[in-house]
């Protein structure tokens, strides 16, 4: 398998840069080096991690923490999450964090997985040994991360292969060749609840309690209203670059981006920007220029059908009580995603104590 370059910050859609095998099944994504590396290798920093995952988000901090914790050791990570989150982004994070980016990163879709793939693709050390040195330049057997993307949808056999491999690492641990599939770091991912995959017996239920180990379930988008903004600069600037603009977005567009629900979460926040950079023929993005689809829009959804017989102030209060029950209290994350200065809000909330309502939140 052949050295590649390794994934960007938030290639989550990117094309496979390395030798595919197997119908596409298989996608190698490689950092060498000449050395071998240190087993004793400290963590990676806190600023290092969010480099490879970028977050301004509470919740993602603290996946990180965990994962730069568990990172140099060997034992398997199950990430969940939906479609566009970034799983493997994050999985490769955790394979840099653990020191093996002088190893192997490897991304396999679960569904296409060729039948000897853990006896021949993904462990070269276990082919001929004269074709390895050949193609590999003699260089050591190197420790590697497997990524499972879409675990659940492993074929019985192959559940069975990986299930052996997990039980060969409890059992010999320290014991264990470098450049075996038991060597390997196995990382496994699902945009499914696993759960309802071993009640429907779809996926074996020892095998998810030897994955279960550790789980990170990283959060939609919609729930992280501050990377909705974060992530949206990120790529503003990114395509202002590519595409030799200088357009920014106005602040109706930052409402209609907080307010969507972002069914295809990063990815999808991604082209939107790209499509509306692209596009753009003024120096702002407006509404009209996003392309959001209006079912999607939190605030449709929230409201419902129309009210009868509600005033404008009465439908001001329950959106305000709404977002603010919505964001658990949090009065910033709130003014936010009403497009409303903090103060402003405060002032909207005094309203609302004096009318009779019970307001509570962290006026944080």
């Amino acid at each position: 398998m052949s050295d590649v370059r390794p994934m960007g910050l938030f290639d989550i859609d990117s094309a496979n840069y390395g030798t595919q095998q197997g119908n596409n099944a298989v996608e190698g994504r490689s950092i060498h080096s000449n050395n071998v590396p240190n087993e004793t290798d400290l963590r990676i920093s806190e600023e290092e991690m969010l480099r490879h995952y970028p977050t301004r988000d509470e919740k993602i901090y603290k996946l990180l923490e965990v994962a730069r914790t568990i990172a140099p050791t060997k034992v398997p990570i199950l990430i969940t999450g939906e479609s566009g989150t970034g799983k493997e982004t994050f999985a490769k994070a955790i394979h840099i964090a653990g020191g093996r980016e002088r190893g192997r990163f490897v991304v396999a879709n679960s569904s296409n997985i060729p039948a000897n793939f853990f006896e021949m693709e993904l462990f070269p050390a276990q082919r001929n040994p004269h074709e390895y040195n050949q193609n590999h330049n003699n260089r050591p057997q190197e420790t590697c991360s497997l990524m499972l993307d879409e675990v659940t949808e492993l074929e019985a056999s192959m559940q069975l292969k990986l299930l052996r491999i997990l039980k060969e690492q409890d059992v010999n641990k320290g014991a264990i060749r470098r450049g075996t599939a038991a060597d390997a770091r196995i990382i496994a991912c699902s945009n499914k609840n696993i759960q309802d995959e071993v009640n429907a017996q779809r996926f074996r239920n020892d095998l998810f309690f030897k994955l279960h180990v550790i789980h990170l379930e990283i959060p939609a988008l919609r729930q992280r209203l501050v990377d909705i903004d974060f992530y949206s600069e990120i790529f503003l600037r990114e395509f202002n670059i590519q595409f030799s603009k200088n357009v920014q977005l106005s602040p109706t567009a930052k409402q209609a981006l907080r307010t969507y629900t972002w069914p295809g979460n990063i990815r999808e926040l991604r082209n939107v920007i790209q499509r509306s950079v692209l596009l753009s023929t003024r120096d702002y993005i407006g509404v009209e220029e996003l392309h959001l689809m209006r079912a999607n829009s939190r605030t449709e959804v929230a409201m419902g059908e129309p009210l009868p017989q509600v005033t404008l102030r009465e439908l001001e209060q329950r959106l305000i009580l709404q977002t603010l029950r919505r964001m658990n209290g949090n009065r910033t994350h709130t003014a936010k995603a009403l497009g409303i200065s903090l103060r402003a809000l405060r002032y909207k909330l005094n309203e609302l104590v004096d009318c009779g309502y019970e307001v509570e939140g962290k006026n944080i």
